[in-house]
């Protein structure tokens, strides 16, 4: 029947509870019901959420890295009321290649491009993770995010949604025979990927794992001691995952 999947979702939602009270800027994979995580920075966690940890950009200030199964609930508050009008405030960058941006309209974005310096507009210029003598703006913006800096970057459709950059995707890998592939993958497998549009996709792996792949340059514990994460971006089919149900890398 048709009502089928709302009444599993439903039954879902009621089983486990959401491990925030609110979100503004979710990571949901397209699957339904879907896979959520909530990327906002707050002073402390609810007490439902597992993994409360230190914000990335700001150790004050704290983010849940639980994985919820099921939508992600309710926003704290209105973009309209968070945000200036798009038309009051400048962008804080000139131009961006990799925006992740909500679907409300219009959207909330942010560029997460790695830069030598950041537009005098920014006020969060802060060391990228991956690569601290580059840098990031973690500005959000109430607007689309406007130009590509570069032509490669034309090939992303449109204007790729926190939900279609994260995957939020998960491609679905190609036969062995039919991946002609540069460089070796920065994992063996993986069960989250982050993709962009664009054909061939950029992706990175965003799997907590005991130990990150030999091919891997950039394994990353700050956030998940004494686990890891590969910050590295890869350039095609981020290949097969790790297990049936999506549950987790290794």
């Amino acid at each position: 029947m048709c009502t089928q999947p709302v009444a599993t979702a439903k039954k879902k939602a009621e089983e486990e509870e959401r491990p925030w009270k609110c979100c503004d800027f979710a990571l949901c994979t397209r699957s339904f019901p879907p896979m959520c995580r909530c990327m906002d920075k707050v002073e402390q966690c609810a007490a439902t959420c597992e993994k409360c940890e230190p914000a990335t950009s700001d150790s004050s200030q704290r983010v849940c890295n639980d994985w919820y199964h099921g939508f992600p609930g309710p926003m704290c508050s209105e973009p309209v009321a968070t945000a200036k009008k798009g038309e009051e405030e400048e962008r804080p960058w000139k131009c961006c290649d990799l925006a992740l941006c909500t679907r409300s309209f219009p959207p909330m974005c942010r560029c997460v491009d790695k830069v030598e310096q950041c537009a005098a507009t920014c006020k969060k210029c802060e060391p990228a993770t991956s690569d601290s003598s580059r840098r990031v703006c973690n500005d959000w913006y109430h607007g689309f995010p406007g130009a590509k800096c570069t032509a490669g970057a034309l090939l992303i459709a449109g204007h790729p949604s926190v939900a279609d950059e994260a995957s939020a995707i998960l491609l679905p890998s190609q036969d062995k025979d039919q991946v002609v592939m540069a460089t070796p993958r920065p994992w063996k497998c993986c069960d989250v990927t982050v993709c962009t549009r664009s054909i061939p996709p950029t992706c990175s792996c965003q799997d907590v794992v005991d130990n990150c792949a030999p091919t891997c340059e950039d394994c990353n514990g700050y956030v998940h001691p004494p686990r890891r994460v590969c910050l590295d971006r890869y350039t095609g089919d981020p290949g097969p995952r790790c297990t049936d149900a999506g549950a987790g890398g290794n």
